[in-house]
C-alpha cells in the first residue's frame, strides 16, 4: 500500500498533467482573441476531462507497474479522442442517414461503457503492481 505522501505525490501528478495543457487556453487567444470566455469554458472543460484521463492513467500505472502501459493508454486516448454525443448527422453535412444510426451510436457508448467497467480489474493486472487496489 501507497503512504500517505505518495498518494498525494500522486495526486498532485495529476493537477501537472493537467496544467501542461494550459496552452491551448492561449493558442485559442490567439486565434479568437474577441472570445476569451470561449476558450476558458473549452479549457475549464479540458481540464476535467484530462484530470480524469490523469487518475486513469495513474491508476493504471500502479496497477500494472509498466509505464509502456501508460504510454500505450495515452497514445490511443489521443487517437480516438472524446466520443460523440451529437447527432451523428451534424458530422457529415450533406448525407442523409436514418435515426437508426444515432441509436447505435449511443449503444455503442453505452456497449463501451459496461466492457470498461467489467474489463478494467482484469485488463490491468500487472505482475508486480506498485498497488493492490
Amino acid at each position: 500500500m501507497l503512504s500517505q505522501h505518495m498518494r498525494r505525490k500522486l495526486f498532485a501528478d495529476v493537477f501537472t498533467y493537467m496544467a501542461g495543457h494550459l496552452h491551448h487556453l492561449y493558442e485559442f487567444y490567439l486565434r479568437n482573441p474577441t472570445r476569451l470566455t470561449s476558450g476558458i469554458i473549452q479549457t475549464i472543460f479540458q481540464f476535467v476531462y484530462t484530470s480524469m484521463f490523469g487518475w486513469f492513467a495513474t491508476f493504471v500505472f500502479l496497477r500494472t507497474g509498466c509505464v509502456w502501459t501508460v504510454i500505450l493508454v495515452h497514445t490511443f486516448c489521443n487517437y480516438i479522442g472524446l466520443p460523440t454525443f451529437g447527432r451523428i448527422h451534424d458530422q457529415y453535412e450533406g448525407v442523409v442517414w436514418g435515426k437508426w444510426v444515432d441509436y447505435v451510436l449511443w449503444a455503442g457508448h453505452v456497449a463501451g461503457l459496461v466492457g470498461f467497467y467489467k474489463m478494467l480489474q482484469p485488463l490491468t493486472e500487472g505482475r508486480e503492481p506498485l498497488m493492490r487496489i
